[in-house]
C-alpha cells in the first residue's frame, strides 16, 4: 500500500507563520534556519494533519500568532493517483474542518496523514510525569485505531460528569448512589482503552529491544512495564465501590485509564532512576522506532516521520539506525540549524526548505 504524501501546506497565523506556503516532495526534506526561524512550528504543523491537536500538547490557542484572532492549516495531501484537501479553520474558540470541501468531524483526520514525532523533548517520556506517557499512548493509538479513539472521547466525558457529581455528592447536593450508571459507563469505555493499551505495549517491547540492542551495542534487554490502576482482570465495579468513600472527600474519580502509566525498564532496573543520559536517549529512539514499524504493520505504508535538530545529538550507532528507517518509503521532515550536521549521504538525497515565517513567501 502507497504512503500518503504531503504535497503542500499552507500557514497563516500558526506561531510565527503569519502567511507561509510549503511544497514538499516524497523522500527527505531538511527545513533549515537559525534558532527561532520555525522550524519546530512547522513540523507542529504537520503533525497537526494527523490529530488535529498539538505533538507538543500546547492549546490551540497557543498556536495562533500574537495579535490575531485565529490560524488557518491548508494541505493537500496526495496517495497513488488519488489527491485530498484538508482545511482547518481555529477562529479562537472553535475548530472546522473541511476535507474536500465538505465539512467533517476531526476523528475523521485520524489515519488519513499518521506521523511519528521525534525531538530533544521526548527524553520526558522516561523521566517526566505519567501524563506525558499516557499523552503518548493515546495520541499514537489514535491514529491507528479509530475505534480507541471514539472509546477515549467518551470516556473523558464520562470522567467529567463523574468528577462533576462526586464534587456535588461531597456538597450535599446529590446522593452517592447516582454514581452507579456513570460508573458503569466508565467500565464500558474505559476497559477497551486499557486493553489495547496493554496489546500495543507489548507488541513495541518486542520491537524496541530489538532496536536498543542496536542503538546501545548492549546485551541487556528493555521492558515497557504498564501499570494500569485497574487492569483488565480487575472486578473494576467492585474497585471503584471500595474506593467510593475517598472519591467523594477528593472529589475526583481515583482509579482508571487517566490514572495509568508504563515505565521503561534496563536489563530488571529503572531506566528513570539508573540509565544515564545517553541510554535514556537509546531508550527512546528505539521507541520512536519501534512506533514506526507497529504503524506500517498496522496501516500497511509507512508514516512521516518529522526528526526535530536530533542528528547533532546523536552518535554513530544511533544515526545509523535511525538514517535506515529514514531512507524508507514515504516522506521523513528533519529540522536542523547547521546543514552540516547531517551526514553528508543524507544531504545528497534531501529537498532542504529554509524555515522563517514574518513575512508573506512561498517555499519552491
Amino acid at each position: 500500500m502507497q504512503a500518503t504524501l504531503l504535497t503542500e501546506l499552507a500557514l497563516y497565523n500558526f506561531r510565527n507563520y503569519t502567511e507561509r506556503v510549503f511544497y514538499f516532495r516524497p523522500g527527505l526534506h531538511l527545513l533549515t534556519g537559525p534558532n527561532g526561524a520555525g522550524k519546530t512550528n512547522l513540523l507542529e504543523a504537520i503533525a497537526y494533519l494527523s490529530t488535529g491537536r498539538s505533538f507538543r500538547f500546547h492549546q490551540d490557542r497557543d498556536l495562533v500568532t500574537l495579535g490575531r484572532p485565529g490560524f488557518r492549516l491548508r494541505a493537500c495531501l496526495k496517495k497513488g493517483n488519488q489527491g485530498s484537501e484538508i482545511d482547518i479553520v481555529y477562529d479562537g474558540g472553535r475548530k472546522k474542518l473541511t476535507i474536500n470541501n465538505s465539512p467533517h468531524r476531526l476523528v475523521d483526520l485520524l489515519g488519513l496523514f499518521p506521523t511519528v514525532t521525534f525531538g530533544p523533548d521526548d527524553l520526558y517520556l522516561v523521566k517526566g510525569p505519567p501524563v506525558i506517557r499516557r499523552q503518548f499512548l493515546d495520541r499514537e493509538l489514535c491514529q491507528v485505531d479509530r475505534s480507541y479513539c471514539l472509546h477515549l472521547l467518551t470516556y473523558r466525558r464520562v470522567l467529567l460528569q463523574r468528577n462533576l457529581l462526586l464534587k456535588q455528592i461531597k456538597g450535599g447536593q446529590a446522593r452517592a448512589d447516582q454514581l452507579e450508571p456513570w460508573d458503569q459507563q466508565l467500565v464500558f469505555c474505559g476497559l477497551p482503552l486499557v486493553e489495547k493499551r496493554q496489546e500495543v505495549l507489548r507488541r513495541l517491547e518486542g520491537l524496541a529491544d530489538q532496536f536498543y540492542a542496536v542503538l546501545a551495542g548492549a546485551s541487556s534487554s528493555i521492558a515497557l512495564c504498564y501499570q494500569p490502576s485497574l487492569s483488565p482482570a480487575d472486578d473494576w465495579l467492585k474497585r471503584l465501590a471500595e474506593k467510593r468513600d475517598k472519591e467523594i472527600i477528593m472529589g475526583a474519580t481515583l482509579l482508571g485509564p487517566h490514572r495509568d502509566d508504563f515505565t521503561f525498564e534496563v536489563g530488571g532496573r529503572s531506566g528513570r532512576h539508573y540509565a544515564s543520559q545517553g541510554e535514556q536517549r537509546s531508550l527512546v529512539l528505539a521507541l520512536k522506532l519501534a512506533e514506526t514499524v507497529y504503524f506500517t504493520q498496522v496501516l500497511g505504508f509507512r508514516p512521516a516521520l518529522l526528526l526535530d535538530d536530533v542528528f547533532s545529538e546523536l552518535d554513530g550507532n544511533r544515526r545509523k539506525a535511525l538514517l535506515e528507517v529514514v531512507a524508507g518509503e514515504g516522506q521523513a521532515f528533519i529540522t536542523t540549524t547547521q546543514v552540516e550536521d547531517i551526514p553528508p549521504e543524507v544531504r545528497e538525497k534531501a529537498f532542504i526548505l529554509a524555515c522563517g515565517g514574518t513575512e508573506k513567501g512561498t517555499s519552491p
